[in-house]
């Protein structure tokens, strides 16, 4: 899996599929994956383990991209095992939707998200 493919999934389901305009910014998407998969090795120590092989891994997003160096960090490979894949695309459609709180709508969709994160890595 690639960073590219998480953001891919989570813009599917958020309906942000024109690339020339984009409701989310391409850096939100990977900051919230970035603290995804944080998060998932604080839940579940074992995802640093790729066959059977301690990998330390931790992307780190520029602070500005050009065209070229946003393609090269979205094909960026995470070093985790497949089996994660679908609960980082939950927790990175949680972060986005939680950015509309005010809309009480996407609050709920940002919580059911986040159970669905949850679920996924149990």
């Amino acid at each position: 899996m690639t960073v590219g493919s998480i953001e891919e999934q989570a813009r599917v389901i958020l309906l942000d599929t024109y690339e020339d305009s984009y409701r989310f910014a391409p850096k939100e998407m990977f900051v919230a994956l970035k603290q995804g998969i944080a998060e998932v090795h604080r839940l579940r120590p074992e995802s640093r383990y790729v066959d059977c092989r301690l990998v330390d891994f931790n992307i780190t997003v520029p602070p500005t991209f050009t065209d070229e160096t946003l393609s090269q960090f979205r094909a960026t490979e995470i070093q985790m095992d497949e089996f994660y894949e679908h609960a980082l695309v939950c927790f990175v459609v949680y972060k986005m939707y939680l950015k509309d709180d005010t809309d009480t709508q996407n609050a709920e969709l940002a919580k059911n998200y986040l159970t669905m994160f949850g679920n996924e890595i149990q």
